[in-house]
């Protein structure tokens, strides 16, 4: 099972949505950075994901949709940096989060 992705494992990749397992417990630095085409992140189904990397989602000018599990603790810099199209992002879920890096949600 799924349990860590590496950094810049799907960086520029064409994808338009991605679903993580249940199994996954972190995401490195840039893992979706740079994807034109990417709309939605769903991780509400990562009930081990404690750690979001470094630029993990930036600079994916679709990106409209994010969702996080409530076992989320950080959110690393510029995670949701340059996502001009996601407006809002709801976290109140998010009940284990410690840490949201800098420039997090820079546009």
């Amino acid at each position: 099972s799924l349990r860590r992705i590496g950094n810049v494992a799907l960086r520029s990749c064409a994808l338009e949505s991605v679903r993580f397992p249940p199994s996954l417990e972190e995401i490195g630095n840039k893992v979706l950075s740079e994807c034109p085409k990417l709309v939605s992140v769903d991780l509400s189904a990562c009930m081990l994901l404690r750690r979001i990397g470094k630029l993990a989602f930036s600079s994916c000018p679709a990106l409209d949709s994010v969702r996080f599990p409530p076992c989320l603790e950080e959110i690393g810099d510029a995670a949701l940096a340059k996502c001009p199209k996601l407006v809002t992002l709801d976290l109140s879920a998010c009940v284990s989060l410690r840490m949201i890096g800098v420039a997090t949600f820079q546009s």
